[in-house]
């Protein structure tokens, strides 16, 4: 169950401390929660950033669509993402630094 609400509220790019507080953790189980977070072998770091990066392919693919349809806006939208995203990984490619 927790699994799965990581998942989806990482989808709705829900910041970690956030979910913390969504589901009402103590200090102590929030510690535990975020430090199991930095574990990228985790089940529960690993279903956070799948609902990371499946939350932003729907986006994407809804301003492509939008797109197609002539939404200058969701083309501008579209591009100014990919930038950015293709810009966090040049500084974790280049630096070490993630997000």
């Amino acid at each position: 169950m927790l699994l799965e609400f990581v998942f989806r509220y990482a989808q709705l790019q829900y910041s970690p401390e956030r979910i913390c507080l969504r589901l009402g953790m103590s200090r102590e189980q929030r510690e535990i929660f975020l430090g199991r977070l930095e574990d990228p072998d985790d089940p529960i770091s690993i279903k956070y950033n799948q609902g990371l990066i499946i939350g932003d392919y729907k986006v994407d693919k809804m301003l492509e669509k939008a797109g197609r349809q002539g939404n200058a806006l969701a083309i501008a939208e579209l591009s100014t993402r990919l930038y950015h995203r293709k810009q966090e990984q040049n500084k974790k490619d280049l630096f070490g630094i993630d997000r």
